[in-house]
């Protein structure tokens, strides 16, 4: 960029108070959004919009701050416009000790050098919307991320422009416009697809999220009420995601065709929203954690996910260590299962369960058993593992032979346990 163009763009930035005022931003003109059908790009026409006149998408899957939804909704409702909401963002940095916010904070500031350096290298996408806050006329579909980086730029240009650490006379942009390409109406499916290009979910629960929005929008559910996110230390989504999450990929297998995502990866995410609780669910967002770490509390009790969650948090337990306390707590009730067996079966009964409670200790073993068994088909194939077992079992059964007590189901099931913890291992 040449020096005077730098002085002009600097001049027009520090005339508006770092902040430029939306009454004096040109209006794009109407025939530069030519539309070729719902969700198509408008003839692949890149234009150059003021940022002010955009708003993230409320329905978004991905989760791009870690704050409550009291915070993020006063920017959907208008009552902050960006630089008010980074304000705020920055004042809780400075009170509070909040290591996914430190992190959103600074990958937004590394987005912004480089977008400063070396130019905005793809355009975001774009719709005209209704009942937008005054000021606004376009939803952004993709780009949420470099329309943050252009906000932030901006903010620190007034705030704190050391940390930019880029030299006017270098910038490839102006930080008051963006580059957009108009869409007709926002698809959840595209939004999902460029970010798994991009690898850009903070988390697994952002990840599970983006695909239950895309399933809600591919399957004509009404997205509407609350957005994603966290309230009251509990994550919320609207009823359509939740509904989209329990229905999973039935009927839906099309949609694999479009984004880079196998069917596998989609379902392991979507079992994390139906299963586990929203108080978990909000701090492994919260916290960056991943499916894998996630998976093993899958079926466990709300008490045991909360526990194990806070413990991976404030321990920083990899995936492997949660398997491996989840796994001493399951031998040590399958121990305890096996105990009551014992007493059940000798001379020591003093009473016959009944059959609600048989049937309660053969599937409390079972249930992890086959919890074990989905975490082992990462890292084996299933047929491999499945003749392991089936071998192992058979073994089992025939030293067993004559020893009737043996082969009961429990003690079956609780020899699996062993085997599936040796084959992880």
């Amino acid at each position: 960029m040449s020096p005077s163009r730098a002085d002009r763009m600097k001049e027009n930035f520090s005339l508006q108070g770092g902040r430029p005022q939306r009454r004096h931003i040109p209006e794009p003109q109407e025939e530069s959004f030519p539309t070729s059908g719902p969700g198509k790009r408008a003839e692949e026409l890149v234009i150059s919009l003021p940022v002010d006149q955009l708003l993230p998408d409320r329905y978004q899957g991905r989760l791009r701050w870690p704050v409550d939804l009291k915070e993020i909704e006063r920017l959907y409702r208008g009552e902050w416009d960006a630089q008010d909401f980074l304000d705020h963002i920055a004042s809780r940095r400075q009170e509070e000790e909040n290591p996914a916010l430190d992190l959103a904070w600074e990958a937004t500031v590394e987005l912004a050098r480089s977008i400063l350096t070396e130019g905005q290298v793809a355009p975001i996408t774009i719709a005209r919307a209704r009942d937008l806050p005054v000021g606004y006329q376009y939803v952004i579909e993709t780009g949420e991320g470099r329309y943050w980086a252009y906000q932030l730029m901006r903010w620190l240009l007034t705030h704190d422009p050391e940390s930019l650490d880029v030299p006017a006379e270098e910038w490839r942009e102006d930080p008051g416009f963006i580059r957009a390409m108009a869409i007709s109406e926002p698809s959840k499916l595209r939004q999902v697809a460029e970010n798994e290009q991009r690898q850009s979910y903070a988390s697994a629960i952002d990840r599970a999220v983006a695909y239950a929005s895309m399933l809600a929008e591919e399957a004509d559910y009404a997205i509407e009420g609350s957005p994603p996110g966290i309230r009251d230390g509990l994550l919320e989504l609207p009823e359509a995601y939740w509904r989209a999450a329990r229905r999973g990929l039935r009927g839906r297998k099309a949609v694999l065709q479009q984004v880079p995502a196998g069917a596998r990866q989609i379902q392991r995410h979507l079992k994390l929203l139906t299963d586990l609780d929203p108080w978990v669910l909000a701090r492994a967002k919260q916290y960056g954690l991943s499916e894998a770490q996630l998976r093993p509390l899958v079926g466990k009790a709300v008490e045991e996910q909360r526990q194990m969650v806070e413990k991976a948090v404030s321990e920083g337990l990899s995936s492997r260590a949660i398997e491996a306390e989840i796994r001493g707590g399951i031998e040590e009730e399958a121990g305890v299962i096996l105990q009551e067996e014992e007493v059940y079966l000798g001379k020591e009964a003093k009473r016959e369960l009944t059959l609600p409670e048989e049937v309660s200790r053969f599937l409390r073993s079972l249930t992890t058993a086959a919890a074990r068994y989905e975490a082992l088909l990462d890292k084996i194939n299933e047929n491999q593992v499945l003749a392991l077992l089936e071998a192992e079992l058979r073994s089992y059964d025939e030293a067993a032979r004559g020893a009737q007590r043996a082969r009961t189901p429990r003690r079956r099931v609780r020899h699996l346990l062993t085997l599936l913890g040796k084959i992880n291992e």
